[in-house]
């Protein structure tokens, strides 16, 4: 299946490639599965498999998620968030982590 990735920092480089800002689209193949684990873990990186029909999903917007959402969210960011955290500090804390920088 093609995955399309972006990065949040242009030319972030990850399994051998300098990622771009813009989505780019690869072919099935690509990436080894390891080297597809690696770029999925990756916080700096926003992957995303294309299914069959083509269509991307795009992500709920965190004042959405439930809350186990939001906390399996930060986790996968390393987002370090207190243990009574409530939906929308956890949302407040997604927000600000995978906010596009300022331009310069």
């Amino acid at each position: 299946m093609p995955i399309v990735i972006s990065a949040k920092k242009d030319k972030f480089r990850r399994c051998g490639v300098a990622h771009s800002e813009q989505a780019t689209t690869y072919p099935d193949g690509r990436f080894t599965k390891e080297q597809l684990a690696v770029l999925k873990a990756e916080p700096m990186l926003l992957v995303q498999e294309v299914p069959d029909d083509g269509v991307i999903a795009k992500a709920p917007a965190p004042a959405k998620m439930k809350l186990d959402e939001l906390k399996a969210l930060c986790d996968k960011l390393e987002i370090t968030y207190p243990a009574d955290a409530t939906k929308k500090v956890l949302a407040g804390l997604v927000e600000k982590h995978t906010a596009e920088p300022p331009e310069a």
